[in-house]
């Protein structure tokens, strides 16, 4: 596993190269702010605190999900990208089969698919206000962001931690699934699009599963990488920063390398 150059929050991160020269960068942040602007961290560095304090006195935690231990060699690798209070995780286009491939001709020429999930009202907000930040601590509805990378994930998002981490061929099939479930569908049963996300490139879906303060971001993401056969829990895990000292930790114990 390698962990890419820790640099700036992605408040602050510049668009990165690409091809086209719109290639997005790093997504906004926690549940999905995307004013790049100092008023907008402050906001949300307040609801961070809401949702960590409120979390705790709820001792809420997430739904265990079991671990894979049997599986075979790792024959390919995600990408979990952390900028501040959020994290992604992403796929790469050549290990897409099954029924998430339904979303690949919408991102022609992309070599990875990252993807985002956060509360529906606050990620899709162009200028997420205090009501949009105060939804976000109840039960409420979420949405999928999907992002295409055209070059490398570290050239992609340069003010981001990037982790690669080594999955078997089942775990990446997995991982899929449970991305998929993740994403509501229509009766034809394809994604339900229902807009165009913060960056060119980028797209919202409807998602079916109900964001609360015991499902963030972060839950999501680490939840995904156990099912991907990942040792590593993610009981108790609301903030970034939790998904990200499990993982300097799973580096350290040398479970996953590369």
């Amino acid at each position: 596993m390698v962990l890419a150059r820790p640099g700036e929050s992605c408040w602050s991160t510049p668009m990165p190269k690409a091809r086209p020269p719109s290639q997005p960068t790093a997504v906004a942040c926690a549940l999905g702010a995307v004013a790049n602007r100092a008023p907008a961290h402050r906001l949300w560095a307040a609801v961070a605190a809401v949702l960590f304090t409120a979390a705790m006195r709820l001792g809420c935690g997430s739904t265990p999900v079991p671990a894979h231990p049997g599986d075979p060699a790792p024959i390919s690798s995600v990408d979990v990208i952390a900028a501040a209070w959020h994290t992604e995780v992403g796929v790469p286009t050549y290990g897409i089969h099954g029924p998430l491939a339904t979303l690949l001709p919408d991102f022609p020429g992309a070599h990875e698919l990252v993807f985002g999930w956060g509360q529906r009202t606050f990620y899709m907000a162009r200028n997420p206000g205090v009501g949009d930040a105060l939804v976000a601590t109840f039960p409420s509805a979420s949405v999928m962001l999907v992002i295409p990378v055209f070059a490398s994930p570290n050239a992609a998002f340069p003010g981001s931690e990037i982790f690669h981490l080594d999955v078997s061929q089942p775990g990446l099939d997995r991982l899929e699934e449970y991305l998929w479930r993740y994403i509501k569908k229509g009766s034809d049963g394809r994604p339900i699009r229902i807009g165009p996300g913060p960056f060119p490139g980028s797209a919202f879906y409807a998602s079916g599963v109900t964001y609360d303060l015991a499902r963030t971001c972060n839950t999501f993401t680490v939840e995904g990488l156990r099912v991907a056969g990942l040792p590593i829990s993610a009981d108790g895990v609301i903030l970034a920063s939790q998904v990200v000292d499990r993982l300097r930790s799973l580096d350290r114990s040398g479970a996953q390398h590369r």
